[in-house]
């Protein structure tokens, strides 16, 4: 995956989850993905509200919203 170079955006994401195989050419993982859309819609939810920080903490700098481009490394 880290080759692919892909800049993981929602709808990236949504893309990744439905059929990760075809997504990422190479990827051996055993996930199937998921065939439900809602199911899809919420991972990304879910993830959205990982980076938001309820108060300031002294990482809030590096701490970014999951969602914004970021590149594997």
């Amino acid at each position: 995956m880290k080759r692919s170079e892909i800049v993981w955006t929602p709808d990236q994401l949504l893309a990744y989850l439905k059929a990760p195989r075809k997504h990422v050419p190479g990827v051996r993982m055993m996930f199937p993905g998921l065939a439900d859309e809602k199911d899809r819609e919420n991972v990304v939810a879910f993830l959205a509200t990982l980076g938001q920080a309820p108060s300031p903490s002294p990482n809030a700098a590096m701490s970014q919203n999951a969602l914004s481009p970021t590149r594997l490394q």
